[in-house]
C-alpha cells in the first residue's frame, strides 16, 4: 500500500511522488490511495474530487508570448498569447532584409567576374570598362525593381525570398571581366551581405 501525493497548494494539485503508507494508517490530506497515476503524453496527473485526473502538461516546451520569447515551466494549459511560432517582423525590419538581400544578389553577381565589391566593379576603366557598364546596369535594372518591390515587402503581402525572385536576372557576356569562364544566367542571394550596392556610380573611384 502506497500513497500517491499530490501537491495542494498548487491549483491543479498535481501529483509529486508516491510513499510506503505505514500499515493501519489513514491517507494524508495531500495523499490519495490506490493505483498509482500512470504518464500519458503532454498531460500530467493531478488530484482532483479524490480521483486523479489528466491536465495539460507543457513544461520546458519553448515559444512565444505576445510575441516575446518564452520557455513553459508550469503545469497547465498554453498561456495567454501563445505562439509556436516567431512573430513576424515589423515592416522595417522585412524591407532591411529585403535590400540586404538585394546587395546579396549584387554582390554575387560581381563575384561572378572576381570583383570583390560592387564598388570595385563599377570603378572600373579601360580593359574593363566593359564590365563597370554591364555592373551599372545591372545596379540600376535591379534598384529599380526593388524599390517597386520594398512596400509590398514592407506590408507582408510577399515575402522577401518572393521579391527576390522577381528581381532581374542577372547574366554576364561570356568574354567580359577577368574571369575566362562562362557565367550563370542568374544569381543566388545566398553570398552574404554588403551596404555597396547603396552608393550611386556617380560616387565610384577607380579601384
Amino acid at each position: 500500500m502506497r500513497n500517491h501525493y499530490y501537491n495542494d497548494t498548487h491549483p491543479l494539485r498535481p501529483y509529486t511522488h508516491s510513499l510506503a503508507a505505514m500499515p493501519g494508517s489513514i491517507p494524508p490530506v495531500n495523499a490519495l490511495r490506490g493505483d498509482a497515476p500512470t504518464a500519458k503524453p503532454g498531460f500530467w496527473p493531478c488530484e482532483k474530487d479524490g480521483a486523479w485526473v489528466y491536465g495539460e502538461d507543457h513544461r520546458g516546451e519553448e515559444g512565444y508570448v505576445n510575441g516575446e520569447p518564452y520557455t513553459i515551466n508550469d503545469f497547465g494549459p498554453w498561456p495567454e498569447g501563445w505562439s509556436h511560432t516567431p512573430p513576424p517582423p515589423a515592416p522595417e525590419e522585412r524591407g532591411r532584409q529585403f535590400e540586404a538581400a538585394v546587395d546579396a544578389r549584387l554582390l554575387a553577381f560581381v563575384r561572378q567576374r572576381s570583383w570583390d565589391s560592387l564598388e570595385r566593379a563599377l570603378a572600373q576603366r579601360g580593359e574593363f570598362a566593359a564590365d563597370a557598364a554591364i555592373a551599372q546596369d545591372a545596379y540600376d535594372a535591379t534598384w529599380a525593381a526593388a524599390i517597386a518591390l520594398k512596400p509590398q515587402v514592407m506590408a507582408g503581402t510577399i515575402t522577401v525570398a518572393a521579391a527576390v525572385e522577381r528581381l532581374p536576372v542577372l547574366a554576364w557576356p561570356a568574354q567580359a571581366g577577368p574571369a575566362a569562364a562562362m557565367l550563370s544566367p542568374s544569381v543566388s542571394p545566398e553570398a552574404g551581405l554588403t551596404a555597396a550596392a547603396q552608393a550611386g556610380p556617380a560616387e565610384k573611384e577607380e579601384a
